[in-house]
């Protein structure tokens, strides 16, 4: 699938809109900034990766989904320290992708509807964690556990080509998101975004 043709210069303001609702609509990246992935320095961090994916777009002629989706996930490894495997950054890219065409094609009102479904999604309340113990008490210990969070399973914002959010299952300790997962960082301070597995 080819993400742009020869486009000379040109920047559509419209597609900088997009990457900045995309990003701040994947979960995978939010959580990892919410868990320190990147110090103090997370949401800078997010910010440049928007400017850098926009420069991609531009720097390259037909792009697909699975280009971006590494060119994401490089950048995500190498800065906050996280990997990404949920099938998210597959997400991601392909709404990349689909965002810069239309703004390439000058398709403003399309554009605009996919807009007003991320801000839907980006309205819609967050889960809240707490922390429970395997007997159901609260602890404040700060010892590695499952931190439980309370998720209305209606929420459409899993499984959404224009909402790439993410979840994940790995290590000793994770925050229950409906039937996903995401990791506490490990001793080495990485984190891993993964899939739960079905039951």
């Amino acid at each position: 699938m080819a993400a742009s043709t020869s486009n000379h210069g040109q920047r559509y303001p419209l597609f900088r809109t997009s990457i900045d609702k995309l990003f701040s609509n994947w979960q995978a990246l939010q959580l990892a900034i919410e868990n320190g992935q990147g110090g103090g320095y997370g949401k800078d961090i997010a910010a440049w990766m928007c400017q850098a994916v926009e420069d991609f777009f531009y720097q390259n002629d037909d792009l697909d989904g699975d280009e971006v989706a590494e060119f994401v996930g490089t950048m995500v490894d190498q800065e906050l320290d996280t990997i990404v495997d949920d099938n998210s950054l597959e997400a991601l890219g392909e709404a990349l992708v689909q965002h810069f065409k239309l703004a390439a094609s000058g398709k403003q009102q399309e554009l605009q509807e996919l807009f007003t479904k991320l801000d839907e999604v980006a309205a819609k309340p967050k889960p809240k964690a707490s922390c429970k113990n395997d007997d159901g008490s609260d602890d404040e210990s700060g010892d590695e556990e499952d931190m439980e969070v309370d998720e209305d399973d209606t929420s459409p914002s899993q499984g959404t080509s224009s909402d790439p959010n993410a979840s994940a299952n790995a290590g000793p300790s994770h925050h229950k998101t409906g039937k996903n997962f995401v990791t506490e960082p490990d001793d080495d301070g990485w984190v891993t975004v993964a899939k739960s597995k079905k039951h």
